[in-house]
């Protein structure tokens, strides 16, 4: 079943980016936006370890347009060596306005089996 992800932004001071063209220096101004989300709960049946993998994903482009966050899990389906499974958190950073505007954005996580 997959749910809809309201992309909300906080207002946050963020400093000026420069670098250098060619001819010059220019100083461009960026606001970069960041989603902090925490899995509450996680079930799934595998036998043995496993990584969920988490990205955002664009449903009208079909395009991912994130970094991929991961959790690993031991054979009980604990996590491993994150504090317990009500800490799991993922940041998604470096968000640009294009990307908070995007009309169906969903959460995606993908279960891989290891060993």
């Amino acid at each position: 079943m997959a749910k809809k992800v309201d992309l909300v932004s906080r207002k946050a001071s963020l400093p000026i980016i420069s670098f250098s063209a060619r001819r010059g220096t220019t100083d461009v101004s960026m606001k970069l936006h960041h989603i902090y989300f925490k899995l509450c709960s996680f079930d799934c049946t595998v036998a043995g370890q496993f990584e969920v993998h988490a990205s955002l994903y664009d449903m009208r482009d079909e395009t991912y347009f994130s970094e991929r966050c991961v959790v690993k899990y031991d054979k009980n389906g604990e996590p491993m060596s994150y504090g317990g499974a009500d800490n799991l958190r993922f940041i998604f950073t470096d968000l640009g306005a294009f990307d908070l505007q995007r009309k169906e954005a969903y959460i995606v996580l993908h279960v891989f089996r290891v060993g």
